[in-house]
């Protein structure tokens, strides 16, 4: 192949290039045009702009003061993931108790599950909002 043949050849390709390009044309600014007038008529509302964050129930927990509630429980009232409740335990942030499990009360070696009170739960959200 020469230089000719390939000047040739590449403006052979430019030339097919602009050739779908402006067969493409109308019909992309169609499809804008419709996306954007579909746009116009839809509720503003309805289109997400953002994602919602997650995080703390902006909501004070609806608990009983003296009742206890398991760790799965207390995620769920102050919608929080299990892994940062566990984390504001470990800091001393969220204060938990522990009792012996139901079948294993009299052996020594007892394990021991944590619980959170009403007050303790409510008391950490109020020092978070």
């Amino acid at each position: 192949m020469n230089n000719r043949q390939l000047s040739f050849d590449g403006s052979m390709c430019h030339d097919i290039a602009n050739s779908i390009i402006n067969e493409l044309k109308p019909i992309i600014e169609a499809v804008i045009r419709k996306e954007f007038e579909k746009l116009q008529s839809d509720n503003v509302n309805e289109i997400p702009i953002h994602k919602e964050k997650r995080g703390m129930a902006s909501i004070e927990p609806n608990c009983k003061d003296a009742e206890r509630y398991s760790t799965t429980q207390t995620c769920q009232l102050l919608g929080l993931s299990y892994k940062t409740v566990i984390k504001y335990t470990n800091s001393g942030d969220l204060v938990c108790g522990f009792r012996k499990l139901q079948k294993d009360k009299q052996a020594d070696n007892s394990r021991m599950k944590k619980f959170y009170t009403g007050s303790a739960i409510k008391k950490f959200w109020r020092s978070r909002y």
